[in-house]
């Protein structure tokens, strides 16, 4: 996934560093989506300055999230909210949880830049969420289905899956169309699955341009392509890394 596709951070994300989180916003009336969304944006700063320094250049469409940069975000996060949680009555309660995150959302950034912010050679980004149709035409038995799609670069690049569109019909077939192929992709890849549980349904890769029919039941064998990882990391001292 890379840093400009979309929410990085999940609120599962945050229960997962602070286990009252859920029930502190609830007490105080703090939004959680927004003050993931303020602090992405706010760390996408921080990365920007720190890129730029070190030569790179202010391309977030490349940076890619490792786990490393997913927990920053969290901490980052949680030290607004017990921030505002604070500032709301100045209830000494929440003072130390803002403090502890907010050490350790710098001891997180410190951290990061040491060890490297993961970039892609070639950013491929997330698929928008394709054009489905339903026909009343084909062998494909009647349900709930998922639908999501991915990109790949011509230089092997995989990007991250669409959001799933979801489809309810009685049978037939589905077609899936791509929206807006971004520059220099080689093809896509379909999955399609009941409820969430979508898997691979193109055996090899289709054209930019090109419709899939789903008409016939879905497949279970076909695995991949992965999502990309990192193809070098920019470090703090100034030196690019390969792998």
């Amino acid at each position: 996934m890379l840093f400009t596709d979309g929410t990085i951070l999940t609120i599962q994300n945050l229960r997962e560093h602070d286990n009252l989180v859920l029930e502190v916003a609830s007490t105080e009336a703090i939004e959680l989506s927004l003050k993931i969304a303020v602090a992405q944006r706010d760390l996408g700063y921080e990365l920007c300055s720190f890129l730029t320094g070190s030569g790179v250049g202010m391309d977030l469409s490349r940076v890619v999230v490792t786990d490393e940069l997913r927990d920053l975000l969290a901490a980052h996060t949680l030290a607004a909210v017990y921030r505002d949680a604070y500032n709301t009555h100045l209830n000494d309660r929440y003072l130390g949880r803002w403090k502890e995150f907010s050490k350790a959302s710098e001891r997180g950034l410190l951290r990061l830049l040491a060890n490297g912010i993961g970039m892609s050679a070639v950013g491929v980004p997330r698929a928008q969420e394709p054009t489905v149709e339903t026909s009343t035409t084909g062998g494909l038995s009647g349900g709930s289905y998922s639908v999501q799609i991915l990109w790949q670069h011509l230089a092997g690049n995989v990007g991250e899956k669409s959001n799933p569109v979801l489809v309810d019909f009685a049978g037939g077939s589905i077609s899936v169309t791509p929206v807006k192929p971004p520059p220099n992709v080689a093809g896509w890849h379909v999955f399609v699955g009941l409820q969430d549980a979508a898997s691979r349904q193109s055996v090899s890769m289709l054209a930019p341009d090109e419709t899939w029919m789903q008409a016939a039941a879905l497949r279970s064998d076909l695995t991949g392509p992965e999502v990309s990882g990192p193809d070098y990391y920019v470090r703090n001292s100034g030196q690019i890394v390969r792998g």
